[in-house]
């Protein structure tokens, strides 16, 4: 993770365990971290957000990030992602609630830890998680992120024998994304 993206988000976790808020970084910063490396401006949070963390967590982070606590509370209300914008890089912080799905709760659940700096240890879902999640937005996506697709094959070619296939088809029948993920494994060699 470059030293911009660390420093956009690192006051975040830092406002979130303060608050006893649980997160996960999903997305491509996850992907990257997990998988092959990409370029990425934004971070995606999955956060267990309630109504009355929203001005503690704009108070903690002070006036070093755009926050509109209304609609924070607005899109929490919806059960929609809002975001978050680190002032000295312009980098976005999305933080999507945690969604009341069974998958949403057992992936949640799960959890891999990253020591970005000997002193900085970031939560973020599991690889199995983060190919499952990307899964459902290419699948949302009509299937035209290539983007989206690099990250899910570098997922599989990185993580390779360490990931739980058993656990990954589960769940690809659960949210019928079995031929996607299908097509990734035999694209990633496994």
């Amino acid at each position: 993770m470059n030293e911009e993206l660390k420093n956009a988000l690192e006051p975040l976790v830092l406002a979130l365990v303060g608050l006893d808020i649980p997160y996960r970084i999903v997305g491509s910063v996850a992907s990257s971290a997990q998988g092959m490396l990409r370029a990425t401006l934004d971070v995606d949070l999955v956060v267990q957000l309630e109504h009355s963390h929203i001005l503690r967590l704009v108070a903690r982070l002070g006036g070093d990030y755009y926050a509109d606590p209304e609609g924070m509370e607005e899109a929490l209300a919806r059960g929609s992602s809002f975001n978050l914008i680190h002032l000295e890089s312009m980098i976005k912080l999305d933080l999507f609630p945690l969604g009341q799905r069974k998958f949403d709760r057992v992936s949640f659940a799960r959890v891999q830890t990253f020591e970005l700096t000997e002193d900085f240890v970031v939560n973020f879902k599991t690889p199995e998680d983060v190919i499952l999640g990307k899964l459902e937005w290419f699948e949302a996506g009509e299937r035209t992120s290539e983007r989206q697709w690099r990250d899910i094959v570098g997922l599989l070619k990185v993580q390779g024998e360490r990931l739980d296939l058993e656990y990954m088809r589960h769940w690809a029948s659960i949210l019928q994304l079995v031929p996607l993920l299908e097509q990734a494994l035999a694209e990633s060699g496994l």
